[in-house]
């Protein structure tokens, strides 16, 4: 697998590097200062995960999100922010990330939210999901559903998501995250 970092900064680079070899040792891991420096990496190899910063120097971020869906659409975009906020989570999301990870995070949550991604899942931080309930900008505000041994009804607001990669699954998975329940429910 083909790993792209994309951060200004070469600190937390070199810390994400170390934290990449816990999940991988065999992996190659391409290390980008600035978005033209990734795009050349990206178009040299065949990335599979590309881990980028939202505000890098000479173009931004969420452009370099678009673009990636463009032209490598097979490639796994996650958003790694010093942005907690949710909206910036939510547009990331809507332009095609599979995962928002605020670089507030320990290396421990950062390496499980790399596991669901590359399983292909999508990884939303809790807090972001909660204060995109309390705002009811997004279809998690959801009645209660029926209990996961009955297959889940994806309610109809919901179903606009799944032209957006997501399974039904984790359509399902969504809105019981929504509801509060664990992930062990």
């Amino acid at each position: 697998m083909h790993i792209l970092l994309m951060d200004d900064h070469s600190l937390f680079r070199e810390g994400m590097r170390h934290v990449l070899r816990q999940l991988t040792q065999e992996d190659t891991i391409f290390e980008a200062s600035g978005c033209k420096a990734g795009l050349i990496i990206a178009a040299e190899n065949a990335i599979d995960l590309l881990l980028l910063d939202l505000h890098m120097p000479e173009v931004d971020g969420f452009a370099v999100l678009a673009l990636f869906r463009e032209q490598y659409p097979l490639t796994s975009v996650v958003v790694l922010s010093a942005s907690e906020d949710w909206q910036d989570a939510r547009r990331a999301l809507d332009t095609g990330a599979v995962g928002y990870i605020p670089k507030s995070a320990t290396s421990q949550v950062m390496l499980g939210a790399l596991h669901l991604v590359l399983s292909g899942g999508i990884y939303v931080p809790p807090i972001i999901l909660q204060e995109m309930q309390r705002q009811h900008t997004t279809p998690l505000s959801l009645p209660i559903l029926q209990p996961i041994v009955a297959p889940i009804k994806v309610p109809q607001e919901v179903s606009k998501l799944a032209s957006s990669a997501l399974t039904v699954r984790q359509l399902e998975v969504l809105c019981l995250l929504a509801q509060g329940k664990s992930n062990k429910d």
